[in-house]
């Protein structure tokens, strides 16, 4: 639980929306942690070409406590379009998080990115690159278009699960976006 003190409401950063929200607190009133306030609905698209790691990556999401309840793979840009857009997906069916390959066949990760970020429905959904690539013209690319993260695969600076677990965590349960928040107007205005 978090408490916060009288100078987060004398310096402006309380309002009614984030109170009934569960995110502002008054003096002395308990809060819960972020995990009380994140998504119940954590999927992940994963869009990777290369099925043997695209199946490990799922592997690592979804081992013991599991960082997401589903993940969604895509071998391609054209199957996560098909995804991201079936007309009777609903808003609140959209994944939580995007981790997308860039040098795919058929439809690249750029032009997901660019499709995703020109559609209202996806404009918001968490895109984290994840590529062998490091050129920094694809890092500024992707970056262009809207991307929340780059991801080189073959880093060795933490291992791909602790590094792809620490992500999905962070935006599915840390992290606050407009598309986790769907839904919860009506169980707010319960409270």
């Amino acid at each position: 639980m978090i408490t916060y003190s009288s100078d987060y409401l004398r310096f402006g950063r309380f309002d009614k929306t984030r109170q009934k929200a569960g995110v502002a607190r008054t003096v002395g009133v308990n809060a819960p942690d972020t995990e009380a306030i994140a998504m119940t609905h954590k999927v992940i698209l994963l869009v990777d070409d290369d099925a043997n790691f695209a199946e490990l990556t799922k592997a690592f999401l979804l081992q013991d406590e599991g960082v997401a309840n589903e993940v969604v793979l895509a071998r391609d840009g054209v199957e996560a379009v098909e995804h991201l857009f079936h007309p009777v997906r609903a808003a609140s069916e959209m994944p939580g998080l995007v981790l997308l390959d860039l040098n795919m066949p058929r439809m690249d990760g750029f032009w997901v990115l660019h499709k995703m970020r020109a559609a209202v429905r996806t404009r918001f959904i968490p895109v984290v690159i994840m590529t062998s690539s490091v050129d920094p013209e694809d890092v500024s690319m992707a970056y262009a278009l809207g991307a929340n993260g780059y991801l080189d695969k073959l880093s060795d600076g933490m291992s791909w699960d602790e590094l792809v677990r620490t992500v999905a965590r962070y935006w599915l349960g840390m992290s606050t976006t407009p598309n986790s928040l769907a839904g919860k107007e009506d169980r707010l205005a319960r409270l």
